[in-house]
């Protein structure tokens, strides 16, 4: 009688323990409150963020998002939040970029890339403000979890951008190369981008004298897949050499105008420029002479052109950015010269 009484009792709690286990895992999302936060984005940086005027978090800053309801895949949470708030549809894929887990709740913070045109409604009025897109979030005051992670959420929208400029012969190729080496020192992925587009589609240039509407078609196709591929990049900062990738290059070197490139040519948004000069004629003679001879007069005067438009142009408007002179001194001292002006721009958001 006793072992049957032990029994019923084993069986009992056994069957108190299955259900109390039961019970949590069907009611995960009510016992552990999870949310999720959709940051819709544009290539360039953009993501859509409203003003809270609801009691929790009143006047606080955010993107689109909500509590899972109970036996909601985080997934569906978040396409069904973004649509209710924002009438947007996830067109592009959504793509987890952390989890913010404490001992009460558990935030999953998804990102999805809308297109340039998309339309935004404000669907709940009463709830927030209308929506409107920044590239700079981290400006305003956001909710807890936003606040938290803002640098992490950042480094997955849009890298920063350091932009070099300068005429050709100022040493820029080895500056680069050598302030990539430091920024990686300082714990940051870098990625550059130096090399003109036509490298490697060089047979393009064959389209110049027998097409030349093919040529500028294939030139801009190039283009735009260039520009994608840095707008997208992972790395935390992104190196560019701006003749690369501006319009006017493609115009005067290649003797036609390419409308389209120039009005949209990247707008480095979060950047700093920092143009690099040579404080004499000698040395700037000098620097050239070491690379190719062919057409160098021509060349050196050109960039002679271009170095007096931008010495006119700094003068009046330095603003953020930086003019970096690389002369008789060794080249480490140009490139501390030029890490010394975006440290700042490297560890401030």
């Amino acid at each position: 009688m006793l072992n049957l009484l032990y029994t019923l009792v084993f069986y009992l709690v056994y069957l108190i323990l299955f259900l109390i286990n039961f019970y949590r895992l069907i009611n995960l999302n009510q016992r552990y409150k999870s949310y999720v936060i959709t940051i819709p984005y544009k290539r360039n940086g953009d993501i859509l963020i409203t003003k809270r005027l609801v009691k929790t978090y009143n006047n606080l800053y955010c993107p689109p998002g909500g509590k899972v309801e109970y036996n909601e895949e985080f997934e569906k949470t978040a396409e069904r939040e973004l649509f209710e708030e924002t009438g947007i549809l996830v067109i592009n894929k959504l793509e987890l970029i952390m989890i913010n887990k404490t001992t009460k709740y558990q935030v999953y913070i998804y990102k999805t890339l809308v297109d340039n045109l998309v339309n935004v409604i404000n669907k709940e009025p009463e709830k927030h403000e209308n929506w409107f897109w920044t590239n700079e979030f981290y400006r305003y005051p956001l909710t807890p979890t936003m606040n938290v992670l803002k640098n992490e959420i950042l480094k997955n929208i849009r890298p920063r951008y350091i932009v070099l400029s300068g005429p050709t012969g100022v040493g820029k190729m080895s500056l680069i190369e050598m302030l990539r080496q430091k920024i990686k020192q300082d714990g940051f992925s870098v990625k550059i981008c130096i090399e003109s587009i036509l490298k490697g589609n060089e047979y393009l240039l064959e389209y110049k004298e027998k097409d030349i509407q093919k040529f500028e078609y294939a030139l801009l196709s190039i283009y735009h897949k260039c520009r994608i591929e840095i707008e997208n990049s992972k790395e935390d900062f992104v190196i560019v050499d701006r003749e690369v990738f501006d319009g006017d290059i493609y115009k005067e070197k290649y003797g036609f105008e390419l409308d389209i490139i120039e009005k949209e040519h990247i707008e480095f948004k979060k950047s700093m420029l920092v143009f690099v000069v040579l404080c004499s004629d000698k040395n700037f003679e000098r620097n050239y002479y070491k690379r190719k001879e062919e057409d160098r007069k021509y060349t050196l005067n050109e960039s002679k052109k271009i170095l007096k438009l931008y010495k006119e142009k700094f003068k009046s408007n330095v603003c953020d950015d930086a003019i970096v002179i690389n002369n008789d001194s060794t080249i480490e001292d140009s490139v501390d010269d030029i890490k010394k002006y975006i440290n700042p721009f490297l560890v401030n958001l």
